[in-house]
């Protein structure tokens, strides 16, 4: 069960956050990288989001880095290798695209299975922090608590991929991503959400 009664100190994740935030939209301006600037926003305002969200709810210390680390790996998955800039859609040198364990696994899925592992944690977060707050009950990560976390990460990745098709399609002249590629994606979010799980159910985080 997971309670935060004082909430953590958070200035440090906001500087690194916002130290690379600026880093990354200097990067593609210097570079000509317009078109990544749609994908800037999406994640400025993302960040925005969890802000708010965060002091409203108060999470860990451990999540706040962790969130920080997953927007940093995101922007860092554009960034092209070959030409030294940001490039949208990402070719064949981005980072993103970067074989790592098989030609099926690059790094862009390995980031999809971090990154909604950890908003699994945020969902298990936020739904421990309200049902205290409100009724004074402690929950335990229960079977049906934990799908119901999960449902809600990979509900979130769908959003994801549904953001990336329409900036893609509407602005990027229709290079929308395969359908293979989408399938992989999904299926590295089913597996961060349910090792998320398994996390919270072992170590009761």
């Amino acid at each position: 069960m997971f309670i935060q009664h004082k909430k953590p100190k958070s200035r440090g994740v906001i500087v690194f956050t916002a130290l690379y935030l600026a880093c990354f939209l200097a990067f593609a301006i210097m570079t000509g990288g317009y078109c990544f600037l749609w994908y800037f926003g999406a994640q400025l305002l993302l960040t925005i989001g969890l802000v708010v969200a965060h002091r409203n709810v108060g999470y860990s210390r451990t999540l706040l880095w962790a969130l920080s680390l997953w927007g940093f790996l995101n922007l860092l998955g554009f960034v092209d290798l070959d030409s030294l800039s940001v490039n949208v859609p990402r070719s064949s040198s981005c980072v993103g695209e970067l074989w790592l364990l098989t030609p099926s696994i690059n790094f862009s899925n390995l980031v999809h299975v971090y990154g909604f592992g950890v908003a699994t944690w945020v969902s298990w977060q936020t739904l421990c922090q309200l049902i205290h707050s409100r009724y004074q009950r402690r929950l335990m990560p229960s079977f049906g608590l934990l799908v119901l976390v999960m449902s809600s990460a990979v509900g979130y990745g769908a959003l994801n991929e549904l953001v990336e098709f329409y900036i893609q399609l509407w602005f990027l002249q229709g290079a929308a991503g395969s359908y293979g590629a989408i399938c992989w994606d999904m299926s590295a979010v089913c597996l961060g959400a349910l090792l998320a799980a398994i996390s919270i159910k072992l170590r009761n985080l």
